[in-house]
């Protein structure tokens, strides 16, 4: 959609100036006349319409008649019309263009009608698909020995054959970041770009803990490689547009609209290398499936906001409910490991859990609600929470 106003698409507007219609007065048999006839003019100019129609003294003229229905004659116009538009294309007679062009109708008489069509040349969904998705890129990641057959995409875009995901091109060096869950467990993994071109990765580092990855493209051109730009995810606004890029099924370079739905969600999720931490996760209901794990988030600028990672569904597929890791915590992660540290968060050192009648009474607390120390980690003897001298039950 929270955007600056000024990017926001604009209204096509109107279809341009059309051939104003006459508004018609119609004058009857003067007095002075002993031939009948009907005169037309035009009420804004005062000219007449053409010749004056003469009509047979012995012509009777109803003057009320059983009307049809304002909307069924509106529609039976409607249809009139479509009928005629119709013909006219089939015919070669209207040649409906894009962007500015002047359409031509081809029109009896002495003089044609133009319609100009004045929309804007691009969209904003346009204009930033063609920013964006150069920077985007579609991941498949094999074991070695393995046959490349179809691929499946489940909730986690994987399995035992392969997994298909998304990437986002951090650099010109070839570096592209994805989340952990498409890469974790294969050694192979094959890249292809937004023109098609494909390249071999490899393997850089991750941190599963906050499902980020690295891989790097071999013997990569970096004069055809589009580092996408970096945008702040601390600057989000709910109900901000945004949009999806990544490969959904498979199918790639695929783009899909929406707005921020909430921000600061956080989960936690088992996997491979123990819980994953999924902390104040950007919300969007633009469309996010199996396959869009990796790729880009981008906000009205083009600017990358967040890595595509989780869906809510009880089928596997968009509900509508997606999240990505905000950019600015998943480029910290990506910085460094591309630097070859291994990434940092940090540790409390303590299990806290929920305060209810029955713990309370258990451990003597004051209080039926709120939170108490349950454990404090035996291995952290100087951790923070040992100095601030937490203990459990406390």
């Amino acid at each position: 959609m929270s955007e600056n106003d000024s990017q926001r698409p604009q209204d096509a507007g109107n279809a341009g100036e059309t051939q104003r219609q006459p508004r018609v007065q119609v004058e009857s048999t003067p007095a002075d006349s002993n031939i009948p006839y009907v005169q037309a003019y035009d009420t804004q100019t005062g000219k007449p319409l053409g010749g004056a129609q003469v009509v047979n003294k012995h012509t009777v003229v109803k003057t009320k008649t059983k009307k049809l229905p304002i909307f069924i004659t509106a529609l039976a116009g409607c249809a009139c019309g479509a009928l005629l538009v119709i013909a006219l294309i089939m015919s070669g007679t209207l040649d409906i263009g894009g962007g500015k062009n002047a359409v031509t109708a081809g029109a009896s008489g002495s003089s044609t009608q133009k319609i100009t069509i004045d929309s804007e040349d691009t969209t904003l969904a346009e204009a930033v698909s063609a920013k964006a998705l150069p920077s985007v890129v579609s991941i498949t990641a094999t074991s070695s020995g393995s046959q490349n057959g179809s691929l499946s995409q489940s909730a986690d875009e994987s399995d035992s054959s392969g997994s298909v995901g998304s990437g986002v091109v951090l650099d010109t060096e070839g570096h592209i970041l994805t989340n952990n869950h498409v890469v974790d467990g294969y050694d192979q993994y094959v890249v292809t770009m937004d023109d098609g071109t494909t390249y071999e990765a490899e393997f850089v580092g991750n941190d599963a803990s906050s499902d980020l990855a690295v891989i790097k493209l071999k013997d990569a051109d970096a004069s055809k490689l589009t580092p996408i730009e970096i945008g702040d995810s601390s600057k989000l606004n709910v109900g901000e547009w945004v949009m999806a890029i990544g490969s959904p099924f498979g199918n790639e370079q695929s783009v899909s609209t929406g707005i921020v739905s909430a921000l600061y969600r956080s989960t936690a999720m088992s996997s491979t290398n123990g819980n994953t931490i999924y902390a104040n996760m950007i919300q969007t209901d633009a469309a996010i499936n199996p396959g869009n794990s990796g790729g880009a988030l981008v906000n009205d600028n083009g600017e990358l906001v967040g890595i595509n990672s989780l869906i809510e569904s009880y089928s596997g597929s968009s509900s509508g409910v997606g999240f990505a890791i905000p950019v600015n915590y998943a480029k910290n992660i990506a910085d460094q490991i591309i630097g070859g540290k291994t990434p940092v968060h940090p540790y409390m050192g303590a299990t806290l859990s929920s305060v209810n009648a029955l713990n309370a009474r258990t451990n003597k607390l004051s209080t039926d609600s709120g939170a108490y120390v349950a454990r404090v980690c035996g291995k952290c003897r100087r951790g923070w929470s040992r100095r601030q001298g937490w203990h459990s039950g406390g």
